[in-house]
């Protein structure tokens, strides 16, 4: 399912909105986030993440760079203790860097005395 990730690129701070593409809105879905070699955990809502239509939406209040990661949607099946997943995105957070932001107007400023 990774291989197949949509990539969402997110400016860092911003609200953002994953869609889990299902067949059945009754579906009950859980949302699973990777950590890179890490592991995996399930998502839960706090104050900052919802999760909203039945499993259906992820919501971010906001984004932070520590969102960067693979988020899966699926169902799972603890009889079989198995996995199913619908969906899967690779979040990049997008931001600025300050030394990047100081670099430019440095070079600017440097153009301007030229």
């Amino acid at each position: 399912p990774i291989a197949n990730a949509t990539l969402i690129i997110a400016d860092q701070g911003a609200p953002l909105t994953l869609n889990c593409p299902s067949a059945s809105p009754d579906t009950n879905i859980t949302w699973i986030k990777t950590i890179g070699k890490e592991g995996a955990y399930i998502v839960e809502a706090d104050g900052r993440i919802q999760i909203t239509n039945g499993g259906q939406s992820l919501v971010f209040g906001y984004i932070v760079p520590a969102d960067e990661e693979f988020f899966i949607c699926g169902t799972e099946n603890t009889e079989a203790n198995s996995f199913q997943s619908l969906g899967s995105y690779l979040l990049y957070v997008r931001s600025e860097s300050i030394s990047l932001k100081i670099q430019f107007k440095c070079l600017n400023y440097l153009t301007l005395l030229s």
